[in-house]
């Protein structure tokens, strides 16, 4: 695969994935207002603790399973060997969520009264229970779509599921005044919906044989992957429980809210990249001689790398401006946060590209162990940092932790399958950000002049690219084929109708 051809199948995918994405999270949060004016304060929180129990079930119940189909359909060569892979994923997967579901069906009665205050829920845990199981087997769906580059039909599918869960949320709580119970009998019959057009979907594929021993090599591969959800689950919130915990709850509030522009990053550019990218390089393995394929590889993270730290840069120059656009005054120290955050989930990226030797060789082993170790680590961290530092510690703690776990995978990586990155581009790429970001903190004029602030970052950003141009990042063939295609661009649009006139 040309790398021309293979950046812009990447440019033009993950935007399909990022609006769908985006589309479906922004769905997610018109929600937050509709449940916090009918229901009151403390069946809020229930519901947010319903919710948590469904994210952890989704989390684990798959087993791994969606982790090995992605990989084993990316390599197969033949399309008996992938319709043997969907059958045999299948099976095993409806075995794993009848048992994920069935066990947390079994202690619905415990868990309400442990975790909701009285039994009197209990069959509000059972229907998570349900709606749970409904849920993960309509996944296969959507790593089916990804696998076979159909990006426009996964993003009308998953919008799909949030739109139709949206409106039937909307009906039972508004309309038939259903509280909790109405949220989730509607999140339930929208996962309903997904999975039976999840089933015509892959009923193509539904041709195969099931092959036991694939599932035995399947579960090898896969199960580790629940290790790695559970080490993110904790990465992801270990920081605010400790903060909670040591009584500093406003520092939790402005400690999410600076947290937030990272989520932008992640959002925005890390999750629509792996969602193309993941059953991108298992074709290019199985396609390309295994020195084009890293080459490959290499040039990508460059080109990823840019881009992150870019976005990374205006988000972190930007920030006060942000947090003070979205909230108000007595968040504002939330942008001291930010900055941490933001670079956390640059380095995250990185992590995501790093992934790609041991993601092919099957040594899943060593991602569950990067994860538990950086895990371990942030929950330490926090325990010093946070007594003494408060959310600064956390933010520090975070981005400790991150670093470590995306160096972890690097070097496994790198030892199995190694990639010659271009750490000479790479390294300039970082200290131009660095330079940028320095200089803006120091050129910002005083709080107060919000335009000339603006101007200056402004500014500062499109130095960026500028540097890109000039510190000699870009090759020789880079800079070439880039004025060229600015050039073909400055004479198209002196072509167009009217250009004369003007």
């Amino acid at each position: 695969m040309k790398l021309r051809d293979l950046l812009k199948k990447l440019t033009q995918q993950g935007a399909v994935y990022g609006v769908g994405e985006m589309a479906g999270r922004a769905a997610g949060f018109l929600m937050i207002p509709i449940y916090t004016a009918v229901l009151i304060t403390e069946d809020f929180g229930r519901l947010q603790v319903l919710f948590v129990m469904h994210q952890m079930g989704q989390m684990t119940a798959d087993l791994g399973f969606m982790a090995a189909f992605m990989r084993w359909y990316g390599l197969a060569k033949t399309d008996e060997e992938r319709k043997n892979t969907v059958v045999t994923i299948s099976a095993g997967l409806l075995a794993a969520t009848l048992l994920a579901s069935g066990l947390l069906a079994s202690l619905a009665s415990p868990m309400a009264k442990l975790f909701l205050t009285s039994t009197i829920y209990t069959r509000y845990v059972q229907l998570v229970a349900l709606s749970l199981g409904l849920r993960v087997l309509s996944t296969m769906a959507n790593t089916y779509l990804r696998l076979r580059e159909r990006p426009v039909l996964y993003a009308f599918f998953s919008l799909g599921r949030t739109l139709l869960s949206l409106a039937l949320v909307l009906f039972f709580v508004l309309v038939q005044k259903q509280g909790i119970w109405g949220v989730l009998v509607g999140e339930a019959i929208a996962n309903a919906a997904a999975l039976i057009v999840a089933i015509f979907i892959l009923l193509p594929e539904l041709r195969g044989k099931f092959i036991p021993s694939y599932l035995v090599e399947f579960l090898n591969y896969g199960l580790p992957f629940v290790l790695v959800n559970l080490g993110a689950f904790a990465l992801l919130s270990t920081d605010k429980l400790i903060l909670s915990g040591k009584g500093l709850v406003s520092e939790t509030g402005l400690y999410a809210l600076g947290g937030k522009l990272g989520i932008a990053l992640n959002v925005g550019i890390i999750w629509p990249f792996t969602l193309v990218w993941t059953p991108t390089m298992f074709s290019i393995a199985r396609e390309e001689t295994e020195e084009e394929a890293q080459r490959l590889f290499a040039k990508i993270f460059t080109y990823m790398a840019g881009l992150l730290l870019w976005a990374g840069l205006g988000l972190g120059l930007l920030a006060p401006e942000i947090i003070d656009l979205v909230s108000p005054p007595e968040y504002a120290s939330a942008a001291l946060v930010a900055p941490f955050l933001i670079l956390s989930y640059v380095i995250y990226g990185f992590y995501r590209n790093f992934q790609v030797g041991l993601n092919i060789l099957g040594k899943s082993r060593r991602l569950a162990s990067s994860f538990l170790i950086a895990a371990s680590l942030n929950l330490i961290l926090n325990l010093i940092l946070i007594p003494h530092y408060g959310m600064i510690g956390a933010a520090v703690a975070t981005l400790i932790s991150y670093t470590v776990m995306a160096g972890l995978v690097l070097q496994a990586s790198q030892r199995h399958y190694p990639i010659p990155y271009e750490w000479w581009r790479v390294g300039k790429l970082i200290l131009l950000t660095l330079g940028l970001y320095i200089a803006g903190r120091w050129l910002s004029p005083a709080p107060g002049y919000v335009l000339s602030q603006f101007v200056v970052k402004a500014a500062l950003l499109l130095i960026f690219p500028i540097g890109v141009m000039t510190l000699g990042v870009l090759t020789p063939g880079e800079r070439r084929r880039l004025v060229g295609r600015l050039r073909r661009s400055r004479a198209a649009k002196k072509r167009e109708p009217g250009a004369e006139e003007e």
